[in-house]
């Protein structure tokens, strides 16, 4: 009996419950579908502000891209604007509610506030209340006369966005998949100009024009694909700028201009060109150290393959080591060695390799003289490298180019050791 009681109630409670609901969503009308309002064909949004939990918002179209409006200025999300932008051109509407007095239930007591102007002029607005009973919809209210309508909770989904939700995360504006050329400044003095040509090869065309490390630069552009904006500082907290300026191209001929600024943490402030507003970004500065003439050059006078040499001579004072390629037959003073051990001497010869340069010093000291190098081709041709002391640890490289390029002495050390070991 007391189950049946039980029972009894329940199903009362739940006639009650699909009643009030009834009686909160009948409309004045027949039609179930329709719109608040809907633009003429010509006609588009030019400016929203919306009043939510987060603060007040307003969005500004300039013709071009949506910019959002709030403690700074700044590029709106493209695809938040998108999806905001669906149901605010022609607001839908599933049923007007008949009632007389707004009910807490709606929300509408603090709700979500919607202002939109024209291009041709026009003002509308709306405000969003709670989510019905159901969660499928919410409740609106025509700012024009008051009424109430429900709405699908699709239509009012991104409007209780903060400002991370609405400003736009992507630092660049050319395209980062094509970048082709890159110059960076430091103190406002050009440190590199670097380009990739057709061949997607990297050349370093400032301060000297030479072959550029394409590992280097590869990984250097493949990082700067993954650079986003992770937070906007505050106010007053702009961080430091000394003319640290990184300037990209892409392939369509677009450019963009970053200024780097100072660190805080694992962050770094840069400022867009496009913005003109400080951003914090996930960038390292220590990523940019790569863009130094010493460490993006490929200056190697003694490259070439082992298919291509016939001969190949390393003087130092007082004595010369000659090896000798004969089909697949290896010689060095004229002894025959092993196809591993020429190779071994073959890969530290090509890597003797410039390290730095120095335009200001024109003349060699050639009286200071430490070695020489030739390699003769199947062809007869020649390639002739000498190298001078520098310093301490350096030696001046003379290959007959303008340049005067130098490397350290560790690698000329390395080759001269094994071939006194082989020898």
């Amino acid at each position: 009996m007391r189950r049946n009681f039980t029972l009894i109630v329940l199903a009362v409670v739940c006639a009650i419950s699909i009643g009030l609901y009834f009686i909160l969503t009948s409309g004045r009308t027949a039609a179930q579908i329709g719109y608040l309002y809907q633009l003429m064909p010509d006609e588009v949004l030019t400016e929203i502000v919306l009043e939510n939990n987060h603060g007040t918002f307003e969005f500004r179209y300039d013709g071009n891209q949506w910019k959002v409006i709030h403690n700074g200025y700044y590029r709106a999300h493209e695809e938040k604007m998108r999806l905001m932008l669906l149901p605010l051109k022609a607001f839908p509407i599933e049923r007007e509610l008949d009632v007389d007095v707004i009910l807490p239930e709606f929300g509408l007591d603090s709700p979500i506030k919607i202002t939109l102007r024209t291009s041709a002029g026009r003002n509308f607005g709306f405000d969003v209340g709670d989510v019905s009973v159901t969660r499928a919809t919410a409740y609106v209210r025509d700012h024009r006369d008051g009424r109430i309508y429900m709405t699908s909770i699709s239509h009012i989904a991104h409007f209780d966005g903060s400002i991370a939700a609405y400003r736009c995360k992507e630092i660049f504006t050319i395209n980062r998949q094509d970048i082709r050329k890159i110059t960076y400044y430091q103190n406002n003095q050009m440190i590199v100009d670097v380009y990739r040509n057709p061949d997607n090869d990297w050349v370093l065309l400032y301060p000297v024009e030479v072959p550029a490390r394409n590992i280097y630069m590869n990984e250097l552009v493949s990082s700067m694909r993954r650079w986003i904006i992770a937070e906007f500082p505050e106010e007053g907290r702009e961080g430091v700028f000394n003319g640290d300026v990184l300037v990209l191209y892409d392939g369509y001929g677009n450019s963009q201009k970053l200024y780097i600024g100072s660190q805080v943490g694992a962050r770094t402030y840069v400022r867009t060109e496009a913005d003109d507003v400080v951003l914090m970004h996930t960038l390292s500065i220590d990523a940019l150290d790569v863009l130094n003439p010493s460490s993006i050059m490929f200056v190697a006078p003694l490259l070439t393959t082992i298919e291509q040499v016939r001969s190949i001579s390393v003087t130092i004072p007082n004595q010369t080591f000659e090896l000798l390629v004969e089909g697949d037959r290896y010689y060095l003073q004229n002894n025959e060695i092993s196809a591993s051990d020429f190779t071994r001497v073959f890969v530290r010869y090509i890597s003797i390799l410039a390290e730095g340069y120095s335009p200001n010093d024109t003349n060699l000291p050639r009286n200071q003289f430490v070695a020489s190098f030739e390699t003769v081709f199947h062809d007869g041709s020649k390639t002739e490298l000498s190298l001078y002391q520098r310093d301490e640890y350096t030696y001046w490289m003379d290959f007959g180019e303008d340049v005067v390029f130098y490397k350290s002495q560790e690698a000329f050390e390395k080759l001269l050791n094994l071939l006194l070991v082989l020898s």
